[in-house]
């Protein structure tokens, strides 16, 4: 601005000037900006309005003042170098100060400085056009600092970050932009694009930015570029379009993301989906996937489908439920039951028939699992559909195979059962007499002879036992007993057995109990005692100098080791692998020195395992062998009764001498022999008997006279044994005890005697010290009934 009175007067006449000056001031004092007059030595001579608003002075109280108290302290020598430079016609440019309120605040300015000229066109002063400038630098510093956290925040960013103007050229990148392709800004402003974008991406790429640009549009797109190492890395661009506030169009803002990690799990999974689709279109078996809803649609299913069920796939597609419509009415309900689980997630295996349209009936087998996410929410059920018709018709054919083999077994178990039976009642008669005879006064000669007939009848019954225990074994019959035993008079009981035939062979035999083993064990000690017989039985045999010992170890708390160690004629290498087996032997000629069936063996091995233990061998041709297994047995409470057997030996080493009681026992038993053996017995006992034919004469008996106790055969004419024993059972003597004498040994005979009432069981040949034993156990609590009977208030007292 210039302001040069002089000439406006010299140029107008009086009243002109007037209203000249008059119209100048009047545009000076209406001005925002504040304008002040100055002389050359910085006199304030003139102040507007607009002066008194920006520094709060009024016209009087600042005119004539040095124009030097408006800046601040430290900038007021710019009044003076002003002035001087205006002197000295040099211009001065306009330039930002700060200045001084009357209330002592400071205030930002622009100082627009102008001569002024008297009419011979010299200087006589200065005139000052000031503008606050505080709120246009606040803006500038609120720029500076937004754009400083920008900066900030787009170098933390670890994705590349760019603005570019309303032309498309870069104006701002970020670190993760420079340290990408390793260059600043200024290189990478003026580098070739096209080198670092992948050539097959470029053209696609190109013509994306060009048209965002023209289009004023986002810019979306995925390329590869080439980072600084030479490595080419998928990015994937997101830039929105930046608009100033009158619309004008500035240029794009935009983030790269590196997404090469990702494009490799997509082409990874892309290739697993191809391979996965090869596999399912290759198999037989029916692969498919559906959404997790009732009639959810089918997302896959394999071309196997259309072999199966005889239907195409698109015709599932269209109807989720084609495939239930083929199920067998009497397999539907379930299927649909199942289906009901598999919505709900639940994994599921089921087997269902289906009709092809051709008229075939077919068995599927189907899996169906549940794929979740994450936070555990059902997503869809895939599975797996084979058709099983085959395998049905495999299992129908093998059910129908076991079917007969089980009517077949039952038949062979039924015929062992006869032919025990049948030899058994023979053999009563035989071993009885034997035993009676051997009671005799006979001479040398005839009670070795005796004794050979004895010995070879208990043989045989060894020989008939054996194949009735392998019978029960492979029929699954045999259930071991859980009673309590002393272990230690179980291996006494057999050395004592083996001990003669030992002594006669000249052999040593002996047995070692760890002092570790319980005084009683919880078991069979039966069985026990048959596999702890049968492995020395053929130590002996086998053993025809030296000795032969049983060691017995606890190898855990609940576990025993049985050890049987011979130095006999040992086993060839060839034929371990072999003894365990049933009918096998380790010499099968015909020439063999040693006889036997092979079937001992094979029933301790299966009456070990019973027992929750192993058997093995290990031996030395010409050098011994050691059979030893291991049983596990529950501890016993001391106090228990004991194990039955056990009773009998008790029984036994009282010498099985007993007086004469006043008990009356009745014996039914049809076979004459075997009548006048049992009646022997008891008398060798100390008991005197009555005896009768048959079943029916046995409840008369009952009936009319009060028996303690009643032996009963169980096959007998008129009547048998389970009928008449019923038939006690409901008469005026229902608590007579009755022991069954039968010559059936197979567990399910017990089981019938148990059923019928009967209270014992002896099989035949019966043992005197069995007989004793069940006779020993079931008496005294006959006379006990009966003493509480005739004394009901408690036993009579005796002086």
């Amino acid at each position: 601005m210039r302001a040069d009175h002089d000439i406006v007067e010299q140029n107008l006449d009086g009243q002109e000037a007037e209203d000249a000056r008059a119209l100048l001031a009047s545009i000076v004092e209406s001005s925002d900006d504040a304008i002040i007059g100055t002389c050359l030595d910085g006199t304030i001579v003139s102040w507007n309005r607009g002066a008194e608003v920006l520094f709060g002075y009024t016209s009087q109280e600042i005119v004539g003042r040095n124009a030097a108290v408006l800046p601040v302290p430290d900038r007021r020598s710019e009044v003076g170098i002003i002035i001087g430079a205006i002197q000295q016609g040099r211009n001065v440019a306009p330039f930002d100060s700060m200045c001084v309120r009357k209330d002592g605040g400071t205030i930002d300015v622009s100082i627009c400085v102008s001569p002024i000229r008297n009419a011979a066109g010299e200087m006589v002063g200065t005139a000052a056009i000031i503008r606050d400038i505080s709120q246009r630098l606040r803006n500038e510093r609120n720029l500076r600092e937004t754009e400083d956290r920008f900066r900030i925040m787009a170098d933390g960013c670890p994705a590349m970050m760019w603005v570019t103007n309303g032309e498309g050229r870069l104006e701002f990148i970020n670190r993760a932009y420079r340290e990408f392709f390793g260059a600043n800004f200024e290189q990478l402003a003026g580098l070739n694009w096209q080198v670092l974008v992948h050539p097959d991406d470029a053209v696609e790429y190109f013509e994306a930015c060009d048209r965002s640009v023209r289009e004023q549009a986002p810019l979306r797109s995925e390329t590869r570029l080439r980072r600084a190492d030479g490595e080419w890395r998928w990015v994937s661009t997101y830039a929105e379009p930046r608009f100033s506030p009158d619309g004008k169009f500035l240029g794009h803002v935009g983030l790269c993301p590196d997404i090469t990690e990702r494009k490799q799990v997509e082409q990874a999974l892309r290739s697993s989906e191809e391979k996965f689709r090869q596999f399912a279109e290759n198999i037989r078996e029916v692969f498919w996937m559906a959404t997790p809803a009732a009639g959810g649609e089918i997302l896959y299913v394999s071309p196997a489908y259309e072999q199966v069920w005889g239907r195409t796939c698109q015709s599932l597609y269209e109807n989720p439920k084609s495939w239930m419509e083929a199920i067998h009415p009497d397999d539907l309900e379930r299927a649909e039951g199942v289906l009901a689980r598999q919505i709900q997630g639940d994994p599921i295996k089921s087997e269902y028939r289906i009709g092809t349209p051709d008229g075939q009936e077919k068995w599927i087998c189907d899996r169906a699992f549940p794929i979740r996410d994450e936070a555990g929410q059902l997503l869809r059920v895939v599975g797996i559909a084979e058709e099983i018709t085959e395998q049905k018709r495999y299992e129908a054919e093998l059910i129908l195979s076991r079917e007969c083999a089980d009517v077949a077994n039952q038949a062979k178990s039924r015929f062992l059962a006869n032919m025990s039976h049948e030899i058994r009642t023979p053999m009563n008669g035989v071993i009885g007499m034997i035993e009676l005879l051997l009671e005799t006064g006979l001479t040398a000669e005839q009670r070795r002879y005796a004794t050979v007939a004895s010995g070879s009848g208990r043989t045989l019954l060894a020989l008939i036992d054996d194949i009735l225990d392998l019978s029960k074994i492979e029929s699954r019959k045999i259930t071991l007993e859980n009673l309590s035993f002393d272990a230690r008079a179980i291996i006494e009981d057999v050395v004592q057995l083996l001990r003669v035939q030992a002594s006669e062979k000249g052999l040593l035999l002996h047995a070692r109990v760890s002092p570790e083993i319980p005084p009683l064990l919880r078991g069979d000690a039966h069985r026990l005692r048959q596999v702890l017989t049968n492995l020395c039985a053929n130590a002996v045999k086998f053993t025809e100098h030296g000795e032969v010992r049983l060691d017995v170890t606890l190898d855990e708390p609940a576990t025993v080791r049985f050890s049987v160690t011979d130095t006999g004629i040992g086993i060839p290498p060839d034929r371990v692998a072999d003894i365990f087996s049933p009918f096998v032997q380790a010499d099968a000629s015909t020439t063999r020195k040693y006889g036997g069936t092979g079937l001992g063996l094979a029933i301790c091995k299966q009456f070990v395992a019973m027992m929750g233990g192993s058997i093995r061998v290990d031996s030395r041709e010409g050098h011994g062998s050691t059979f030893s297994f291991t049983a596990v047995f529950e501890p016993a409470v001391p106090g228990q009764q004991l194990h039955a057997s056990q009773q009998g030996l008790l029984v036994a080493r009282r010498g099985m001498l007993r007086t004469a009681r006043p008990a009356r026992i009745l014996v039914a038993e049809d076979h004459v022999v075997n009548r006048e053996v049992v009646l022997a017995l008891l008398r060798k006992l100390g008991f005197e008997a009555t005896a009768v034919p048959n079943g029916a004469e046995a409840v008369q008996a009952v009936e009319h006279g009060a028996y303690d106790l009643v032996l009963m055969d169980c096959e007998m004419p008129v009547m048998d044994g389970y009928e008449a024993t019923r038939r006690i059972r409901a008469s005026l003597h229902p608590g007579t005890p009755v022991i069954a004498l039968t010559a059936n040994a197979m567990a399910s005979d017990r089981d019938r005697c148990m059923r019928a009432g009967m209270d014992d069981y002896l099989a035949k040949p019966v043992d005197l010290r069995r007989l004793a034993d069940a006779l020993d156990k079931w008496l005294p609590a006959r006379q006990q009934a009966q003493s509480l009977a005739e004394h009901p208030h408690g036993p009579v007292p005796t002086f």
